[in-house]
């Protein structure tokens, strides 16, 4: 299993949002590439960046900072954030960034979601961003109106093979991972399902690898020193 850090950076910082609210915000750092240099150094080889503002928008705003972070650490990158268009999706990656994560769009507009999975296949990721069952759209403001198990199922269908699941209710809390959640997305699907929102522990990590999830991705709780993130790192790898 695999651990990666999030990166959120709203307006060039590097901040983190208590169940996604801008009114809940932590700033953590002036410079999200030292952010990502300190993650580097402590084992990770993948990181989770998000354009906030991207997300609120419906247009990516941060790229130069997501592009520097890659040039500067060579890691892997998977970007989210306001990717609505294939422009956007080429965009990014033509700038050298990994993989791109979808949200919104594959819910709304299935025909550019399915273009964007043909022509680009494994570096596509989907982001089920979920409150009580339903998943949220467009920076978590609104409903897209589709149960968890019906927008796996649409995702499957349109050629999507790897899924982050976040738990919007506990982002940000440190109230631990929704293990349960997450096994019962697995079940219902053949593609990886990856964890998010609330990943607080050793105990998080441990359960989640026990259950086969593929990787978690976690916030919070590196943030504020809850989990160290070397041993997390090596915990999940053995």
């Amino acid at each position: 299993m695999i651990v990666i850090p999030a990166i959120d950076i709203r307006e060039g910082k590097c901040v983190r949002l208590k169940y996604g609210k801008v009114e809940q915000e932590t700033i953590y750092s002036n410079d999200p590439v030292e952010m990502a240099k300190k993650w580097i150094s402590m084992g990770a080889k993948r990181l989770h960046v998000i354009d906030l503002d991207g997300a609120f928008t419906g247009n990516p705003k941060n790229l130069p900072w997501i592009v520097k972070i890659k040039q500067e650490t060579g890691a892997f990158i998977q970007m989210g954030g306001g990717i609505r268009t294939m422009r956007n999706i080429r965009c990014v990656l033509d700038a050298g960034i990994d993989k791109v994560i979808l949200g919104t769009i594959v819910l709304e507009e299935a025909g550019l979601a399915k273009m964007a999975f043909d022509q680009y296949k494994d570096r596509i990721m989907v982001a089920l961003d979920v409150d009580k069952g339903m998943v949220v759209i467009r920076g978590w403001k609104e409903s897209s109106g589709f149960p968890v198990t019906d927008a796996l199922s649409v995702v499957e269908k349109l050629g999507g093979q790897e899924v982050i699941f976040t738990d919007v209710t506990r982002d940000g809390t440190l109230e631990g991972a929704n293990v349960q959640a997450v096994a019962n997305m697995m079940k219902q699907t053949t593609m990886n399902i990856y964890a998010s929102g609330g990943v607080t522990t050793l105990e998080d990590i441990q359960n989640l690898k026990d259950m086969h999830c593929p990787g978690c991705i976690v916030g919070k709780a590196i943030y504020d020193e809850k989990l160290n993130l070397a041993k997390a790192i090596r915990l999940a790898s053995l």
